[in-house]
């Protein structure tokens, strides 16, 4: 990752860090918090350099544009008036298809960056690949920046850590279902490892968590209505149910899916208790790095 393409790769994961900053520039006499204008320039640079070498095309900048126009008029405007309402909802649903398309990489116009391809991590005859797609880092850099009000103080950390004691409790629980099921131990720790989880973090687990928990989880939650813990944990199981329906793929087994589910599940559990995106996040990081790390993982 030490390439000049990868570049814009490592200006969004900067810009991620902008996030909890209150940092604004000012362009054309606006004030524009920092995170957006680096996100800006990551995606000049990616243009640059073309989607044969990890970037984007005209076309794929263009899909960014919309994206972000989508996300900052979902977020801004307000649900006062039947007209609002409409405009709220259109860009609501707009900003789901669009991200959701981003994240599965069905749009054109974005290459892909390769880290390491066809490698033997660990005592599996399967070779493993780790690829970069600069439209899964700009979705997470969006639905964090724009929809997202980040941890800034320590109480809020010592808060939301409280309520999410029960997490590595639940994660082992699901380790311990998995086992039974079907994976098979596969120990592994070098230096494509520690790129995994790095890559992991700022292009899957932000952009996935971003995307069901405060695009899906929280809009259920207005939808169903009410303000008790039963709104928020049904919201949680049904996004999990959603959750595992985008990640269903026929290499996949089935017996894998209740996994997938009980995972989803948890992720939606800490958001739904904690209301903090973070922890959700590391919560998602560690569930894959160590079935990466501990698990057969091709």
């Amino acid at each position: 990752m030490f390439n000049i393409h990868f570049l814009p790769y490592w200006g969004v994961i900067v810009a991620i860090g902008l996030c909890y900053s209150r940092l604004q520039l000012g362009v054309v006499r606006m004030r524009v918090p920092a995170w957006a204008v680096l996100g800006a320039i990551c995606s000049l640079a990616a243009l640059a350099f073309g989607p044969e070498r990890g970037g984007i095309s005209w076309q794929g900048l263009g899909w960014l544009i919309i994206l972000a126009m989508t996300a900052v008029l979902y977020r801004f405007v307000p649900y006062e008036g039947p007209r609002k309402r409409w405009i709220k909802e259109g860009a609501f649903l707009l900003l789901l298809v669009i991200s959701y398309q981003l994240l599965c990489n069905t749009l054109p116009g974005f290459g892909e960056a390769v880290v390491f391809a066809d490698v033997i991590l660990g005592h599996s005859v399967f070779g493993s690949s780790l690829k970069l797609h600069f439209n899964q880092a700009i979705v997470g850099l969006l639905l964090f920046g724009v929809l997202v009000t980040p941890i800034r103080s320590w109480k809020e950390l010592k808060t939301a850590l409280w309520y999410a004691r029960y997490a590595p409790i639940l994660l082992t629980a699901v380790y311990a279902i998995g086992v039974m099921q079907w994976l098979s131990e596969d120990f592994k720790f070098n230096q494509y490892v520690a790129w995994y989880w790095l890559a992991n973090l700022f292009f899957v687990c932000i952009a996935e968590e971003a995307f069901f928990r405060v695009l899906i989880q929280r809009r259920l939650e207005g939808y169903i209505g009410g303000k008790g813990n039963e709104t928020i944990y049904l919201a949680a199981v049904i996004t999990a149910v959603i959750y595992t329906i985008t990640h269903y793929n026929p290499a996949i087994p089935i017996p894998e899916m209740p996994l997938v589910f009980l995972s989803g599940l948890v992720f939606g559990y800490v958001y739904a208790a904690t209301r903090r995106i973070e922890l959700s996040i590391l919560c998602h990081l560690f569930y894959n790095g160590i079935t990466m790390m501990v698990f057969v993982y091709p």
